[in-house]
């Protein structure tokens, strides 16, 4: 099994996603997207190609759409993934990375 890890904002993005999902869809769904979350940034650790190139936007960035969401990340040390962001489809992207 593959590592990642996350930065600093993307930290923080994981719990304002938990955040609004609690506020909008309730505890519990909230948790279950969270986690389905978590659990496929490690799906993606184990299988970092699924991903499409960003280079246009930096140098070796990559992402990746899951369901309302869209994960920025880079290879770390190799085989490891670094989650810089997981930012909203409606999001600009360029300004938030």
């Amino acid at each position: 099994m593959a590592n990642y890890n996350l930065s600093t904002k993307a930290q923080h993005d994981l719990i304002a996603i938990y955040k609004y999902g609690i506020k909008f869809f309730g505890q519990s769904p909230a948790t279950s997207y969270l986690q389905e979350l978590e659990n496929f940034l490690i799906e993606l650790s184990d299988r970092p190609t699924l991903a499409k190139d960003a280079s246009t936007i930096a140098n070796g960035l990559k992402f990746y759409n899951y369901k309302a969401h869209v994960i920025f990340y880079h290879f770390e040390n190799g085989n490891e993934i670094y989650v810089l962001r997981v930012l909203g489809k409606r999001m600009n992207f360029i300004e938030h990375l």
